[in-house]
């Protein structure tokens, strides 16, 4: 819904997605009970994997504001459904697995 705003402010999608990412980031990190320094947070096996994850993340935030600015919410809130429903069902099928 705020996606739809968005559009009656004039506010560039990309940029309010990638703000609320950097900001979320570094309350984040102010947040910790036991900082880290950011060498050892970089160094990290799993910071390559976080790296990407958070571009996917923007991409995708983007891609679901734009769809909900020009075909409606309602729409894009079934269609953003259907694209974890069809996989799972698809799972199921091809891998032969139990629903438990």
């Amino acid at each position: 819904m705020l996606f739809k705003t968005f559009e009656a402010y004039k506010l560039d999608l990309f940029q309010v997605i990638s703000f609320n990412y950097i900001t979320a980031s570094v309350l984040c990190y102010l947040l910790l009970d036991e900082p880290l320094p950011p060498e050892e947070i970089i160094n990290q096996d799993w910071f390559i994997h976080a790296l990407c994850i958070g571009f996917l993340f923007i991409c995708l935030f983007n891609l679901i504001g734009y769809s909900a600015q020009k075909i409606g919410v309602s729409i894009t809130s079934v269609a953003s459904k259907l694209s974890l429903a069809i996989p799972v069902l698809f799972g199921f099928v091809f891998y032969k697995d139990s629903v438990s």
